[in-house]
Parts: C-alpha cells; sequence; structure tokens
C-alpha cells in the first residue's frame, strides 16, 4: 500500500511539472498541439500497454511489471537530465511564496475559471466512468469479458478525440475549442438518453460520450497552461489538485444517482456540471497568448 501511495504522490507531482515544461519549450502558436499529443499516451495504454501487462503478471509475477516500469522511468530520467534543453526561469516569474502565488491565481479571474472548467468537466466525465460497466451489466446484462471488448473500443475512439483535439485547438483558439468541446460533450449526454433503447445504440452513444470527454479533458490543458505563463506550472498543478478532488467527491454520488434513479440521472449530473463550465467558459475565461491562427496546419 505504501509504495501504491508514493507511487500516486510522484504521478501528482510529475505529471503538472511536465506539462509546464513542455509548454515553456513550444512557440505559443503550437501549445496545444504539444501538450495534446502527450495525452495520447493515455489513450494508448489502454489500448496497448494494459494488454501487455496484463500477460506479463499472467506470465511472471505481478511485479514484473514494476520492473519493466522502473526501467524505462530511469532512462526516461537519463533523457531529462541529459538530452533534452533545460528549463529556465520566466523573465516574470512571480516571486513570493506558493500561497502568494495561489493567492494571484485566485485573483486572476480568467486563471482561476480555467482551472474551475477543466475540474467541472472531470465532474462530468468520472459520472460517465463510473457507472457505464455498471450499466451495460445491469440493463443489457453484458457479461464482464463484453465489457472488456467495450472498454477497448472505446478507448480507440479515445485517442482519435486526442488527435482530433491536438488538430484544431491551435488554430481554432484554446478558449473556442474547450467551448466547442463542452457543447459537443453536453449534446452527447442528450444524444444517448434518445439512443438508450437498445444494445447498439446505447453503445453508439456512449461511444460520442467517450469521444466528447477525450476531447474536452485534454483540450482545457493547453487553455490553463496559457492563462499564467509566469506561474504556469502552479496553474496547472492546481488544475490537477482541484480535478482530483471532485473526482473523488463525483465517484460517490453518481454511483448514488445510478442505484437511485438509473444511469441517466448520474448523466443528469454530468450535464449540470458541464452548464456551469459553459458558463465560466462566458464569463470568466479569456483567450490569452497567441490568437486564433488561419496559418496551416504542419
Amino acid at each position: 500500500a505504501a509504495a501504491i501511495l508514493v507511487l500516486g504522490v510522484s504521478d501528482a507531482i510529475t505529471y503538472p511539472l511536465m506539462q509546464a515544461y513542455i509548454s515553456e519549450q513550444s512557440p505559443p502558436h503550437r501549445l496545444g498541439r504539444a501538450l495534446i499529443t502527450v495525452e495520447y499516451s493515455w489513450a494508448i495504454t489502454g489500448i496497448v500497454i494494459l494488454p501487455i501487462i496484463g500477460w506479463l503478471i499472467g506470465e511472471m509475477g505481478w511485479q514484473m511489471p514494476f520492473r519493466i516500469l522502473s526501467l524505462f522511468s530511469g532512462m526516461a530520467i537519463l533523457i531529462l537530465a541529459f538530452m533534452l534543453p533545460p528549463s529556465h526561469a520566466h523573465s516574470k516569474q512571480a516571486k513570493g511564496s506558493f500561497w502568494r502565488q495561489i493567492g494571484m491565481i485566485a485573483r486572476d479571474r480568467s486563471a482561476l475559471g480555467s482551472v474551475l472548467v477543466s475540474a467541472t468537466i472531470f465532474i462530468a466525465a468520472e459520472a460517465y466512468f463510473v457507472t457505464w460497466g455498471a450499466h451495460l451489466a445491469r440493463d443489457f446484462a453484458l457479461p464482464p469479458e463484453r465489457i472488456g471488448q467495450v472498454a477497448a473500443g472505446l478507448g480507440v475512439i479515445e485517442l482519435v478525440g486526442s488527435v482530433v483535439a491536438s488538430l484544431i485547438i491551435d488554430p481554432l483558439g484554446k478558449r473556442r475549442g474547450v467551448i466547442a468541446g463542452v457543447i459537443f460533450f453536453m449534446g452527447s449526454l442528450v444524444a444517448l438518453v434518445w439512443l438508450s433503447r437498445s444494445l447498439w445504440l446505447t453503445l453508439l452513444g456512449m461511444g460520442l460520450v467517450s469521444l466528447a470527454i477525450e476531447y474536452s479533458i485534454v483540450s482545457t490543458i493547453p487553455l490553463m497552461a496559457q492563462q499564467r505563463p509566469a506561474n504556469r506550472g502552479t496553474v496547472l498543478a492546481l488544475g490537477a489538485m482541484a480535478g482530483a478532488f471532485l473526482r473523488s467527491a463525483t465517484d460517490p454520488t453518481a454511483t448514488w444517482l445510478l442505484e437511485r434513479g438509473g444511469f441517466l440521472a448520474a448523466m443528469a449530473l454530468g450535464f449540470l456540471a458541464l452548464m456551469v463550465a459553459l458558463a465560466l467558459l462566458g464569463r470568466w475565461v479569456e483567450e490569452r497568448g497567441t490568437k486564433p491562427s488561419s496559418r496551416a496546419l504542419l
């Protein structure tokens, strides 16, 4: 248990720092593509890596995947230390304590709004993630192996969502790109209500929702990253922290709604969260940094 706790803490620390480093090394007009391309790894892990890990556990024991991951982690440290360009402090880097930086971000309505938008999108996503499998098992009597096959298919769709976001977020603009994603997410939840009449129609609706979730989540990362370049790491860390907190609060709530009102009741929670996100995008969040560009995609 202690080892798992250490892994979780290290991931929570490393991921926002990695995003801030990538943002620092990326030209402003390619910030979105650079950050979102890294997010391909989440979908690829579900499609390719997890089956390999399952095979390793079955053939060589549960410790083998951790040994291999440790080896690759060591290689990554060497690459970061000796091959990648160094990180430099921003020319307008805010001075002061961590809490002073938090206060500065809290007083910046656009930066705070971008963090809250990311967190509310995570509410909608988590309400779906923790209930869709139980919905298929309970309402359509799908066995675990079939649900696993559905999960693999949804993983491919999520990868498509990341690719689409990486291609359009910079030319469209980060704020407008996230607005488009939230509206698409809301529309896919409404479509799911009408499609929940048979198994195949439900799976079609779930595919739309999975596409919308992945696009919406990854699109918020460059939006947060462009808000305060001098405090970029802190903004991204706040986004990760707020998302993790609200996800943990959403899990029991969505499960309770599933038991009391069914799958669509849980999706209604997600829809309400997206309404809040859309209101924040409309009233608080600004497009900062590079303006939407019409230049060709490279």
